[in-house]
């Protein structure tokens, strides 16, 4: 049986209104044995600000985004987002990650107005929400499941 031992560490991107979201996470892997990366990118219409914490070892296996931007506003069930004003830096960054965790009407707006390839390197969405509803509407023109498979 062979091992398969990546290169690069897996990247997660958090784009959440829910910032105990991207807390636990931080608290989880500052907490385990797994060697971690921590970004926070916070993009805003003029700017974007960049901030690393890297484990000790610099021997990655996971990288984790906070990603903050105007476009996203709110908390939980009052969040508003607008993905017409999500920045590029944003946008950039979400391209590049393996892994998303966000709301899932925050995931289908995007999709929906940015088209698919957005999250071309997406391999696993992971919903804040227990409801997936706004993933798979009838009046969304998302592709979920062509999304995931990459075929």
């Amino acid at each position: 049986m062979s091992h398969f031992r990546r290169r690069s560490p897996t990247t997660v991107a958090v784009f959440s209104s829910i910032q105990e979201v991207s807390e636990s996470l931080i608290l989880a892997s500052s907490l385990s044995s797994c060697p971690t990366t921590t970004t926070a990118i916070t993009a805003t219409a003029t700017a974007t600000t960049t901030a690393t914490a890297t484990s000790a070892d610099n021997n990655n296996n996971i990288s984790f985004n906070i990603i903050k931007d105007d476009a996203l506003t709110g908390y939980g069930g009052t969040v508003k987002f607008h993905p017409e004003s999500l920045s590029a830096s944003t946008l950039k960054s979400l391209s590049e990650k393996e892994i998303l965790i966000s709301e899932p009407a925050v995931v289908a707006s995007i999709i929906n107005y940015h088209g698919e390839h957005c999250l071309r390197n997406l391999i696993w969405y992971q919903s804040t929400y227990a409801g997936v509803d706004p993933l798979f509407s009838n009046t969304n023109n998302i592709d979920i499941v062509k999304i995931a498979k990459k075929t």
